[in-house]
């Protein structure tokens, strides 16, 4: 199955933020939408260029309660405005003409929960969840086994 295919049937949009959007702003996103746990940072005209964790954010956030920070949380933390400043610029992304197994396997070994799918021209056009994926397999999986019983 290719990953547009997979998104076809499973739509989910990732959650974007303008280059420009102020740390607050972030933060506010992260903490009032329900299960989101990644960020993606687009350019004005629509493409991926910057990916913002939970644990990311958690770590400029929380860095003051840690007993040793290293040099660049220490600024971060002081001169961090907004999210092009915070946003990690490598990270795994899919393309919508790859195999989803091909994909699966790169998202286990970066232990990532969520991958953007992009198009040709590097626009997100959905997510791919592991946590979705694992439901749908287990859901199968379920409907095999009580199938191969009766």
């Amino acid at each position: 199955m290719k990953v547009s295919d997979w998104i076809k049937q499973h739509p989910k949009l990732p959650v974007t933020v303008q280059p420009e959007a102020s740390i607050e702003a972030v933060i506010d996103l992260i903490l009032t939408t329900p299960c989101l746990r990644d960020l993606y940072v687009v350019s004005k005209e629509g493409v991926l260029i910057g990916y913002i964790s939970h644990h990311r954010l958690s770590q400029l956030l929380l860095a003051k309660y840690r007993p040793v920070n290293t040099r660049r949380q220490l600024i971060e933390r002081v001169v961090a405005e907004s999210a092009t400043e915070i946003m990690e610029t490598h990270f795994a992304t899919a393309h919508i003409n790859e195999e989803l197994d091909e994909v699966l396997h790169r998202q286990l070994d970066s232990r990532v929960e969520d991958m953007p799918a992009l198009d040709d021209s590097g626009l997100p056009i959905g997510v791919i969840n592991l946590t979705q994926i694992l439901q749908i397999t287990q859901r199968d999986h379920s409907h095999t086994t009580s199938d191969t019983t009766d």
